[in-house]
């Protein structure tokens, strides 16, 4: 017996619509099922998504995430005249964020009303997440619309787990981020390339090259000097000192 489900993987929009048309019709969980299926980036049928919305089908967790990952704005279009809140966190992470490697997805959302500061709960903004990658045109994008320059983006560029590196933190510099913010945990930028080590001297170095006050004392009340001889970086006390 035919379902949508299998109807959408045949591609077989005629059979979709047949189905949508029959008595009894689908249950609510199939048609948000088929809806989620339907957006799949692989294996989904695009055409479907109307017909299922004008049905009663729901936008899920599943059905959002899947319209994330084709970073295409023709379900984003849909979904907005089917009610969809841009800046909704129902699903933990606010559109922005996840499509922020996608420069036509993040122009389309900030166009389209998308707070370009939003959190999310326990996630950063998305020019702080856009930190994590990168230098891209994303940048321009979100400042042009208004994204504040959280100081965590800079300590994000610097992390070694991302690709930001030190062309992002240069582009955050030049656009004026506070490079002597304290975090508690891991005090201004320069205490965090110490942090960091050895490995870290040439973004310790433009760091310095670029104003960092070197006198900010962490909240244990220690300098990156300081810091840089407990851990025994000889080489960047040197610089430090220098």
């Amino acid at each position: 017996m035919a379902t949508l489900e299998s109807a959408i993987e045949d591609q077989d929009i005629a059979l979709v619509e047949e189905l949508l048309r029959s008595t009894p019709g689908p249950s609510q969980r199939e048609l948000d099922k088929a809806l989620a299926f339907a957006v799949d980036p692989e294996l989904g049928l695009p055409e479907a998504v109307i017909p299922l919305f004008e049905k009663g089908a729901h936008i899920t967790e599943n059905v959002f995430l899947e319209a994330i990952t084709r970073e295409g704005v023709e379900l984003f279009e849909i979904f907005l005249k089917y009610g969809w809140d841009v800046n909704s966190v129902e699903f933990g992470q606010p559109a922005l964020r996840l499509s922020i490697g996608s420069e036509t997805s993040v122009k389309w959302l900030l166009e389209h009303g998308a707070d370009p500061n939003i959190t999310g709960g326990k996630y950063p903004s998305p020019l702080v997440t856009a930190a994590l990658e990168s230098l891209s045109p994303v940048f321009d994008i979100l400042i042009s619309h208004g994204a504040k320059l959280d100081p965590q983006a800079l300590f994000l560029a610097m992390s070694p787990r991302g690709k930001g590196g030190i062309p992002v933190m240069e582009y955050l510099i030049d656009h004026g981020i506070d490079i002597n913010a304290v975090r508690p945990d891991l005090g201004t930028p320069l205490h965090y390339a110490v942090t960091l080590g050895s490995k870290a001297r040439e973004k310790l170095e433009l760091l310095l090259r670029r104003g960092a006050d070197r006198t900010v004392k962490n909240t244990s009340g220690v300098t990156p000097a300081e810091l840089a001889k407990q851990k025994g970086y000889l080489d960047l006390l040197d610089i430090l000192e220098g």
